[in-house]
C-alpha cells in the first residue's frame, strides 16, 4: 500500500501532541492520514508537490476568506504555534499541516444532490470569487498562475504526439487561453478544487469545504465546470444543475456570458489536466495496486473522451 515511513507519522503526531493511531485514507495530490480519537485530519505533502511558503500562502486566502465569513475545515496549530511544520527522516521529507474533520458528511448518492444543495454550493463559490478580488496577500509567497502550477507543467513535461487527439487539444487550449482577458471580473485566486470530494453538507444542506491544496490565480468558470465534471458520473439533469448553481452564484457575483459560451473549453482541459496527473502518479513506486488501477483508467477515459470525439456532457 501507499506507505510513509513510521518515523515520519510519529515526528509529525508529536509536533502537534496527538497520541491517536493513525488511519490512513488515501494518497492523491498528498498523503491524508485520519487521528480518530481526535478528529483531526493530517496532510503530508511531498517537497515535489508544495514548498512550505506555498502551503502558507494556501493558508493565508484561507484566512482571509474566513473573515469574510466563509466556513471551512480549520488548520490546527502545532505545538510550535506554526501551521505546517517540515518533517524529514532519511531521505524522506513532508510538510505536515493538521485540520479539523468537516463537519456534516459527503454527498455520494445522486438523489442528495437537491436544488437547495446545489443552489448553496454555488453560494459559496459566488462568495468566494466576489471577495477574491480584494485579497491581497500578506507576507506570504503569491501563490502560481494557472499555466505555472505543478499540474500544467507536467502536462508540458509529459505530453506527446502518440497521446492523440488529447494532444492536438492541449495545443489549441494553450494557445485559446492566452488570448483571455485577466481582469478582476473574471480572473483571481480560485479554489480550482472543489469537487464533491472537497466539501460536506450538513443536514440543513449547509456546505464546509476543504482542501484548497490546488488554489490558483485562474478563471472562475473554471470553479463550476470543476463541479460540473465531478458531477458527470451521477447522470444528473443538467439544465436543472445548472440552474441551481446559478441561483446561488449570482447572488454574490456574476461573469459574462462570453465565459459560459467557453464551458466546454475549461472542461476539455480538466480532463488533460488530470489525465496528465494521473501519468504522473503512475511513475511513483509507492502507488498502491488500488490507486494504480484508478490511475490507469483515468488515463483511459481521458483518452477516450477525446480520441472517441465524446460530446461535451454538459
Amino acid at each position: 500500500m501507499d506507505n510513509i515511513n513510521d518515523k515520519i507519522l510519529e515526528k509529525s503526531k508529536s509536533l502537534w501532541g496527538i497520541t491517536d493511531e493513525l488511519v490512513f485514507i488515501r494518497r492523491v495530490a498528498n498523503y491524508i492520514y485520519y487521528a480518530p480519537q481526535s478528529k483531526v485530519y493530517f496532510r503530508l505533502t511531498e517537497s515535489w508537490h508544495r514548498n512550505i511558503e506555498q502551503v502558507k500562502s494556501e493558508l493565508d486566502w484561507m484566512f482571509y476568506l474566513q473573515t469574510r465569513g466563509i466556513d471551512f475545515a480549520h488548520p490546527i496549530k502545532s505545538k510550535s504555534d506554526e501551521y505546517c511544520e517540515t518533517v524529514e527522516s532519511g531521505d524522506e521529507k513532508y510538510i505536515v499541516s493538521v485540520f479539523k474533520e468537516a463537519r456534516g458528511k459527503r454527498i455520494i448518492e445522486k438523489e442528495e444532490f437537491n436544488d437547495e444543495l446545489l443552489s448553496n454550493w454555488g453560494e459559496i463559490i459566488g462568495k468566494m470569487h466576489s471577495y477574491t478580488k480584494d485579497y491581497k496577500p500578506s507576507e506570504v509567497q503569491r501563490r502560481s498562475e494557472w499555466n505555472a502550477e505543478e499540474y500544467h507543467e507536467n502536462i508540458l513535461k509529459l505530453i506527446r504526439p502518440e497521446h492523440g487527439k488529447i494532444y492536438e487539444e492541449f495545443n489549441r487550449l494553450d494557445k485559446l487561453f492566452s488570448t483571455f482577458p485577466k481582469d478582476n471580473h473574471s480572473y483571481g485566486l480560485i479554489h480550482a478544487d472543489l469537487h464533491t470530494g472537497n466539501f460536506h453538507v450538513d443536514e440543513n444542506n449547509q456546505i464546509m469545504s476543504f482542501d484548497f491544496d490546488d488554489c490558483v490565480y485562474g478563471w472562475f468558470i473554471y470553479d463550476i465546470v470543476v463541479f460540473l465534471w465531478a458531477l458527470e458520473s451521477f447522470n444528473l439533469n443538467w439544465e436543472r444543475v445548472q440552474e441551481s448553481i446559478l441561483e446561488g452564484y449570482n447572488k454574490h457575483n456574476r461573469i459574462d456570458e462570453f465565459w459560459f459560451n467557453h464551458m466546454p473549453d475549461f472542461y476539455n482541459y480538466r480532463v488533460i489536466l488530470i489525465h496528465y496527473y494521473c501519468m504522473k502518479a503512475l511513475s511513483d513506486r509507492k502507488l498502491n495496486e488500488t490507486s494504480r488501477e484508478w490511475m490507469s483508467s483515468r488515463v483511459k477515459k481521458s483518452r477516450d473522451y477525446f480520441n472517441l470525439e465524446k460530446p461535451y456532457p454538459f
